[in-house]
């Protein structure tokens, strides 16, 4: 037997688990085409709730640097064109925006990068949309299996818009703080669009999930920029063309920074819990 709680979240996510956890720095970096020589990398995220910049400088392959920071480096930020402010520098990559900014649904913002030695580079605008909601979710059970289940889940995706997908599962043991990254299990999926289904209800399937009695379930569905889409589609070609024999040179990942490489995306964030009993 299990209940269904409905919540709405848009929120943070670790970039590097929305990015399945590939070092992107190092192999966009590692395009052999380009210049033999530094430039500005960039991944930028905005959130519901914030903006975080990760900003460093590359290096060919055949060189080894001990430190990727750029030491003179600030990050300004503009929503529908008009500058509002310079990002908090947290460290020696990362610039946040301060703690009272909130990004504006439906409202445009793109990012400039200024450094001393390699010059300037300006990020793609990009729009915060609305959090398409998950509509329902239930389980079924595998026979024979008392610790499998499938999850299935349903929204309906909105008429006459380009969307694009990235559902994940997180399985949580009881009495275990969501917070917690130690003991919960996490169930990937792979990013899509709604090419072939707009307008639709669209259904989605985890199978083979494993759970104990009295597990919870989370399902996210995380609403992607149209660029963060492409970015993690190149990522993923990218990455099943370097053991490709036949391709020449591995295919390029996605970039949308003018003079400079890397990623300014959006994304919103709808949650639904299952617990179990």
């Amino acid at each position: 037997m299990s209940f269904n709680i409905k919540i709405t979240i848009i929120s943070y996510i670790s970039f590097s688990i929305l990015l399945f956890s590939c070092e992107i720095d190092t192999e966009i970096g590692h395009d052999y085409s380009l210049p033999n020589k530094n430039y500005i990398m960039i991944h930028g995220f905005i959130t519901g709730r914030d903006i975080e910049i990760f900003v460093n400088k590359s290096f060919p392959p055949e060189k080894i640097i001990q430190d990727d920071a750029i030491i003179s480096c600030n990050v300004k930020l503009f929503e529908n064109g008009v500058h509002l402010f310079d990002l908090d520098k947290k460290n020696s990559n990362l610039f946040k925006s301060p703690k009272y900014f909130t990004p504006r649904l439906n409202s445009t913002y793109h990012i400039v990068v200024n450094t001393d030695r390699l010059g300037k580079a300006t990020s793609a605008e990009q729009k915060v949309h609305s959090p398409v909601k998950i509509d329902t979710i239930y389980k079924t059970k595998i026979q024979d299996n008392e610790n499998l289940i499938n999850i299935v889940f349903k929204f309906q995706d909105p008429k006459g818009e380009k969307n694009y997908y990235y559902p994940r599962v997180y399985v949580y043991p009881p009495d275990e703080n969501e917070s917690s990254f130690f003991k919960e299990k996490f169930y990937g999926s792979y990013a899509f669009d709604d090419k072939f289904t707009d307008g639709q209800c669209i259904t989605k399937h985890f199978e083979k999930i494993y759970i104990y009695q009295k597990d919870s379930i989370k399902v996210e569905l995380i609403s992607l920029s149209e660029d963060l889409y492409l970015f993690l589609e190149s990522k993923h070609e990218n990455y099943h063309s370097l053991g490709n024999s036949f391709t020449n040179q591995p295919i390029p990942v996605y970039t949308n920074i003018k003079n400079g490489y890397g990623i300014f995306g959006s994304f919103t964030v709808d949650s639904m819990y299952m617990y179990l009993k």
